[in-house]
Formats: structure tokens, C-alpha cells, sequence
């Protein structure tokens, strides 16, 4: 199984709060996830990725994102 797939099939737990956010991400990169959305667009995670640099992956943003209930817009590329 793909990284990516397992990252999603974690999100929807957290997100029904089956597991918590902290079990996956560190309290550290939570706080340095959750300031750079305060500038999410809803469309693309690549500037809040650049913002919080390499430490952090996006399947902690998409981890992040989820257990704060924010949806990403599907692009119609």
C-alpha cells in the first residue's frame, strides 16, 4: 500500500476522532501546521508546505488539516 493511501485512510479516522492527531503528528508540528493555515486558500497545501519547510510532510498538513475539519477544493485541472 502507497504511503499516500495510507495517510488517507488515517485522516478519515482522525477525522471522525477514532484516533488523535497527537498519536500521529507532534504537538510541535501542530502548532507550526495550524499558523500556516491561518493563510490557507482552500486550494493548494504547496505555499503552507513551503511555509513550515522540510520537517514537516504534507501528510502531516493533510493529517493536521483533517482533524481540524478543513477541506482541500479539488482542482478541475
Amino acid at each position: 500500500m502507497a504511503t499516500g493511501t495510507i495517510e488517507t485512510h488515517l485522516s478519515k479516522y482522525v477525522s471522525s476522532g477514532d484516533i488523535k492527531i497527537t498519536t500521529l503528528v507532534s504537538d510541535e508540528k501542530i502548532t507550526a501546521i495550524e499558523s500556516a493555515l491561518k493563510r490557507f486558500d482552500g486550494k493548494s497545501i504547496t505555499p503552507i508546505k513551503q511555509q513550515v519547510g522540510n520537517d514537516i510532510s504534507f501528510g502531516e498538513i493533510k493529517l493536521v488539516m483533517a482533524s481540524l475539519g478543513i477541506k482541500q477544493e479539488r482542482s478541475s485541472d
